[in-house]
This record gives structure tokens, sequence and C-alpha cells, in this order.
């Protein structure tokens, strides 16, 4: 399983030119057909599983395209745990039906919405006319928790989303960071029969590692080495840093929050600090519409001014640059971001 923030989407067009041979065709159709299927396109998935021998794929990708064809070009039910009681099911098969319809472009996700929510309603014994899913997902949530679940609802455009497991537990770190130690509180969730339409699509070699809500973090346990720092920097030492600055600047825009959270990663990181410089480097954007590549690019852009004396940024110049001047620069960064925040909040006042 993978978790959908280290995907990286390949279409044939990026093997264009490449040597032939069936192995690699094989792993190109591959990523293919599990790059739009993370789109909710398995209609263009099926041409590209269809080009796939299955000699030619081995360990998780071919278990993974065994899977797809069988569910869909074969439609073979997915076993499920004998375990789940049948109410339990026929709430997974409906949501299950739904999705496989929409993916396979035999209705539209608008369409098929309603549809849904009149097989969820019936087996609520809910007799309203025309349910809403907005108002059904609550009465859902609580019966699935009577029955020994917990569920996320909602959507993850463009479809309702809906993943079920039976076990978390709630731990708490304490996360230095470079302005003081931070409380992150992480629900860790275990145990899963369902990873939602994302896992469903691509019989979980993607899908979600979980979310955040205002006081705490939702996580996949599953999905993390929780020895790791990554898991220690990127995740807990990152998020925390969206915690505390909550409380501290609560007016905060969302890319000026990741700014200061990617600050963070390169203040703290060691053993992965010139891997994350190099994505940085790599992802960087100039639209705030999407504030994770706008981020990159003014971390990338503000510490190349401190330490690469007019070198254009790069995999290799970072490496040219000891690990502690960086997490130093990227603290200086964080210190120089905390006064102009107070110096706005001083002029407001």
């Amino acid at each position: 399983m993978r978790r959908l923030s280290w995907l990286i989407l390949f279409t044939c067009s990026a093997v264009a030119g490449a040597k032939e041979s069936a192995p690699v065709n094989a792993v190109a159709e591959f990523r293919a057909a599990t790059g739009v299927a993370l789109q909710a396109d398995l209609k263009s998935a099926l041409p590209h599983l269809a080009r796939i021998r299955a000699e030619d794929l081995s360990g998780e990708k071919l278990t993974t395209f065994l899977c797809m064809r069988d569910r869909f070009v074969g439609h073979k039910p997915v076993k499920d745990d004998d375990a789940i009681d049948p109410w339990t099911a026929k709430v997974l098969a409906a949501y299950r039906g739904y999705w496989t319809r929409v993916m396979l472009g035999s209705t539209s996700a608008a369409e098929a919405e309603p549809v849904l929510a009149s097989t969820l309603a019936k087996l609520l014994g809910e007799s309203t006319g025309s349910p809403a899913m907005d108002a059904l997902e609550p009465i859902l949530q609580r019966k699935l928790e009577a029955h020994g679940y917990h569920a996320l609802f909602g959507v993850t455009a463009p479809l309702r989303e809906f993943m079920l497991w039976h076990k978390q537990t709630d731990e708490t770190y304490d996360i230095q960071l470079p302005d003081g130690r931070e409380a992150v509180h992480v629900t860790m969730m275990d145990d899963f029969v369902s990873y939602g339409w994302l896992g469903y699509a691509t019989c979980d070699y993607y899908h979600s590692a979980g979310w955040a809500k205002p006081d705490r973090l939702f996580a996949v346990r599953s999905a993390y080495d929780l020895d790791s720092e990554e898991f220690r920097v990127s995740y807990l030492a990152h998020e925390g840093q969206h915690f505390a600055d909550y409380r501290r600047f609560p007016a905060l825009a969302q890319p000026e929050l990741e700014y200061r959270a990617k600050l963070v990663e390169i203040a703290t990181a060691k053993t992965t600090l010139y891997d994350l410089l190099a994505g940085f480097t790599a992802n960087g954007g100039d639209s705030r519409e999407a504030p994770h590549p706008w981020a990159d690019r003014q971390v990338v852009t503000r510490l190349a001014a401190k330490v690469l004396g007019g070198k254009p940024p790069s995999a290799e110049a970072w490496k040219a640059v000891p690990i502690e001047q960086l997490n130093a620069a990227a603290h200086e960064l964080l210190e120089q971001d905390n006064r102009d925040r107070e110096a706005e909040i001083g002029a407001t006042r």
C-alpha cells in the first residue's frame, strides 16, 4: 500500500522513446492504469489493463493488476472478512456498487448519488422520499458505531467517501519544534474494512494515509514507519507547526501555514533533509491556489538566497551545503517570518 502523499502519476507518454521491452511496457501500462483509477476513471484504465501480460509483472504490482482485472473486467465480488455483519456488508456493497458504476462510466456521480442515498435510506429504515446523503451520513455513523465500526464519510472529489475500520487508539506525541514543544494528538486507525474509493479503485495499492482536524490527526497506522524521521519530521513536526500557528496566528492563510510548516521540516530534518529539498525544488509553483507547491517554491527561493551564493537551486547544489547550515538557515527564515507576523498584528491594533 502506498500513501497518496508519495504518489507520482505516470502516463504512457512518460516512456516514449524508451527501449522496447515487455516488462518496461507492462510497468508503464500499470502506472497509467492506476493513475487514471485515482481520478475515478476506471473506464480509461481498462485499455491499459488489457495490454498487460501477468507474466511481465511481479510482487505488489502483479497482485494489484490481477485484482483490478477481476474487479472491473470480470466483475468479481470483493471477498470480505466473514466477521463483517450482514447489515454492514450491505452498506459497503451499496457504496462499492455506486463507485463501480461511476468509475466505469455507466452513470455520472450526480445521477448515481440519489440512487446510493435511496439504497442507504432503505437499509436505515428511513422513509423519506428524497433522502440527502448529508442527512443520512450522521445516522449511518451512529448505527455503524453500534455495530463496532468507525467510519469516514463526506466527499473525496469526485465521489462520496466511505472509509471503514474496526480499531483506533489515541496517542499523544511531544514534538520539539524550533519555537518550542507541541503536543500532537493522533488517532491511529487499524483493521480497515474499506480504504475508501481510492483504495477500492486500486485494490488498496494506493489509499489515503489519513487526514487532519483542528485538534488532532487521524493516521492509517500501516501507512507509516512510526520510527522513521519522515514520520517525526514531515508528519508530526509539520502538522504540529500547523497546530501551534492556529493559536498564535489564527488569521494566517493556508499558503503561509504551509510555508512555515515546510520551514520547520528543513529546520529539523537530518537524514531526509536533502531528499526534502530535492522534492521542494522539483515541485515548486507560483500559484497561491495550490498552497503546497507555492510553499515549496517560497522555501527553496528564500533558502537559496541565504546559502547557495547565487547558484540556482538543485539537488546537487543543496548537497554541497552542510546539514547544520541548512537547518540554521531555515530556522532563521522562520524567526524572520515570526517577526513579520507579529509586526502585522501590532500594526492592526
